[in-house]
C-alpha cells in the first residue's frame, strides 16, 4: 500500500525498503512551476498527481519509477491567452551517487544525483514536470484566437503568404564543371 509522500526522505533507505507513495500535492507545493503557470488559486491548474516507488531495477541501479500527471493553465505563445495544457509524464529516474557516472544506463533512465542527505522529493516531481513542458506552448491549430500569419510555417504546413520562397534556388542546385 503506498505511503503519504514525506516532505523530506533518505532515498537510499527508501530505495532498500522499496517505498512507494501516491498521492496529491498543489502547485503550491512547488514554486518553480508555479512560477510559470497563469493566475492563482483554482485558475492555476488541476493538482499533481502521483504514483512513484522506490527500488531498484534489473540491473540492481536504485530508481525511482512512476507517473506524474496534472493540468496546467500556461500562456499561449501565439496569441498570450490561456491555453490549459495536460501533462501525464513517465517518471523514470536512475539515482547517483555524487562521482557516479551515468555511462551504463539505459537511454529510458534519466540520472539524478543525489548525496546522502535527506531529499525533497517533490523536488523530483517538479523537476520532470518542467522539463515536460514544451519550449514553446500554444493552443491546437483552429483553436487560437490569434490571427493567422500567412508568413508564419506551422509544424507540418508550407508557406502560404504569395512570397517567393528565397530558398527555391537551393531545391534545383545546378554543378558546374571546374575547368
Amino acid at each position: 500500500m503506498p505511503d503519504i509522500l514525506p516532505d523530506r526522505l533518505d532515498p537510499w533507505r527508501a530505495v532498500k525498503l522499496r517505498s512507494a507513495f501516491a498521492g496529491k500535492c498543489s502547485l503550491g507545493d512547488l514554486p518553480r512551476l508555479g512560477a510559470v503557470v497563469l493566475g492563482d488559486g483554482d485558475r492555476r491548474g488541476a493538482p499533481v498527481q502521483y504514483d512513484i516507488a522506490f527500488g531498484r531495477d534489473e540491473g540492481d541501479r536504485a530508481v525511482v519509477l512512476g507517473q506524474v500527471r496534472t493540468r496546467l493553465c500556461l500562456v499561449c505563445q501565439r496569441c498570450l491567452g490561456e491555453v490549459e495544457f495536460e501533462l501525464e509524464v513517465p517518471l523514470r529516474v536512475a539515482l547517483l551517487r555524487v562521482g557516479q557516472t551515468d555511462d551504463e544506463l539505459p537511454d529510458d533512465l534519466d540520472p539524478v544525483t543525489i548525496d546522502d542527505e535527506p531529499f525533497r522529493p517533490l523536488d523530483l516531481i517538479e523537476d520532470e514536470i518542467l522539463l515536460a513542458i514544451p519550449p514553446v506552448v500554444r493552443h491546437a491549430a483552429g483553436l487560437c484566437s490569434a490571427p493567422a500569419d500567412p508568413g508564419v510555417i506551422e509544424p507540418g504546413g508550407d508557406l502560404q503568404s504569395g512570397r517567393p520562397n528565397p530558398f527555391a534556388v537551393l531545391a534545383n542546385p545546378r554543378r558546374e564543371n571546374p575547368g
